[in-house]
């Protein structure tokens, strides 16, 4: 049993006897699309910072052009009088500088603060394009999958339920007060093995399995050898607990017994009966796809080629301004065809 204080009123607790944690089996995380790559150089609070950056500096020269002439006065100038052309004109001129490209001289606000502001905004995103280059670099062939599960926040933000055959498994995080403990408790479903079984064919539902010593798991037989190969284990635990025994309270048979246990733990037996439990009970091919479920992805890190497939994003992205561009191309040429 876990070492669940609230039995100690009536029991007396033995001495520990193995260390164990309960983690979740949940479903593998699918590949990422090859076209989405471009996006995942930077985190989304990153891109979240990029665009509050992007606007707040249209923002500021706009304001800084509507109170402040331009560098060269020529009919350029006229051509920025009213509010919408400001507008247009204050975020082209950003947008110029975010993708690195120089800017014509009557762009720039006159004065100290106008090449200021225009010198950061340089430097910004001359920092923003190459960090972003290195990031696209670097994730380029390496495999991406999306949303993985491996931590305790992950399995809390996929909003994936899980169970198992009874309510033990989280008898040690009933008196957690923190809500993210709280909403995976509330996720837990206990159901037969039957009802089990059949939510392992969705790959939609998680399980949760004890990680015990020497790198043995306590699988349910309701996750067989057919769809093992849809999970992973989590890196992190839900929570650990010592395994004891439970006696009846100022037992005389305590003492021996703690005894007992303690020299079963300094001859290995402990361990050794654990492992023979393991390979009799429970399925040995499952233990070791459990044991090695990263195999697959170290052959996956291996060196390769750049292909077509590792572009998709970058070509996609190509093709959507080429068509824009085009198009814009027809629109304006029909437009001045009207007019004259």
């Amino acid at each position: 049993m876990a070492t669940w204080t609230v039995y100690y009123d009536f029991l007396d607790f033995s001495k520990p006897s193995v260390r164990t944690g309960v983690t979740g089996l949940v479903p593998a995380p699918k590949l990422a699309s090859r076209w989405l790559i471009p996006f995942y150089s930077y985190s989304r609070t990153m891109w979240l910072t990029v665009g509050i950056l992007f606007f707040t500096c249209i923002a500021t020269l706009f304001a800084m052009r509507y109170w402040t002439p331009t560098r060269v006065h020529t009919e350029q100038q006229i051509l920025t009088d009213n509010i919408a052309n400001l507008l247009n004109t204050s975020i082209w001129s950003i947008l110029k500088l975010f993708i690195v490209q120089p800017v014509s001289d009557w762009e720039i606000v006159t004065g100290i603060n106008g090449s200021l502001f225009m010198s950061l905004v340089f430097m910004a995103s001359l920092f923003l394009s190459t960090t972003y280059s290195s990031g696209f670099s670097s994730i380029m062939t390496i495999p991406l999958y999306e949303n993985p599960i491996n931590t305790v926040l992950d399995f809390y933000e996929s909003g994936l339920k899980w169970g198992a055959t009874g309510n033990a498994w989280i008898e040690s995080l009933r008196g957690a007060e923190d809500h993210i403990t709280k909403e995976i408790v509330s996720r837990f479903i206990a159901v037969p093995e039957e009802q089990l079984h059949k939510l392992s064919l969705t790959y939609k539902f998680g399980f949760a399995m004890e990680r015990l010593p020497n790198r043995n798991f306590a699988v349910g037989a309701y996750v067989d050898y057919n769809v093992i190969d849809g999970y992973r284990v989590m890196v992190e635990d839900f929570y650990w607990e010592h395994c004891i025994f439970m006696l009846r309270k100022i037992s005389i048979l305590l003492p021996l017994f703690d005894a007992f246990l303690l020299r079963a733990f300094e001859t290995g037996h402990i361990n050794h009966w654990q492992s023979e439990a393991i390979m009799q009970y429970m399925d040995f091919k499952v233990q070791k796809i459990v044991e090695f479920y990263n195999y697959q992805h170290q052959l996956e890190h291996s060196v390769e080629k750049l292909t077509i497939t590792h572009l998709e994003g970058a070509f996609a992205i190509w093709s959507i301004g080429l068509l824009t561009s085009a198009i814009s191309f027809i629109i304006e040429l029909f437009i001045k065809k009207c007019i004259d």
